[in-house]
């Protein structure tokens, strides 16, 4: 239930939320909210005989169910798609993500201070943790 509502301790989670909503210009949480807005707007719509008179409430129930199974299998599919294109971009060495604010420290060559949080870091631990994350990750 945290993962769904954006609450997180976990840093690569947190980096990973970034990219997702970098990827497709929406967050996760984001579809979310407005697959379940739309569901209970037609469900109120249905209810009230707005757009389809005498409606069984079993037939509610069970377009409800489904508004939230389709968001469900949607949300999941775009994530599997980032998560997927993500770990192509850790493994392939060109993408080193600062575990606060996503920044790519790839390209700092000396400094060990992240320019956009200020955070310093090891270089070593932190591909270290985005190995691990790969790791764990891995289907």
């Amino acid at each position: 239930m945290k993962r769904l509502l954006g609450i997180t301790t976990d840093p690569c989670a947190r980096v990973f939320a970034k990219y997702f909503t970098n990827r497709y210009g929406i967050s996760q949480k984001s579809i979310v909210w407005i697959a379940w807005g739309f569901a209970v707007i037609a469900v109120c719509l249905i209810s009230f005989d707005v757009v389809a008179p005498s409606v069984s409430p079993e037939r509610l129930e069970f377009f409800f169910l489904v508004m939230v199974a389709v968001t469900t299998v949607i949300l999941n599919l775009l994530s599997r798609r980032a998560e997927s294109a993500f770990q192509q971009e850790l493994e392939a060495g060109d993408f080193l993500p600062c575990e606060i604010c996503g920044y790519n420290l790839n390209a700092l060559e000396d400094r060990n201070v992240c320019p956009e949080c200020g955070i310093a870091f090891d270089n070593v631990e932190l591909q270290n943790t985005w190995r691990a994350w790969v790791a764990k990750h891995r289907k």
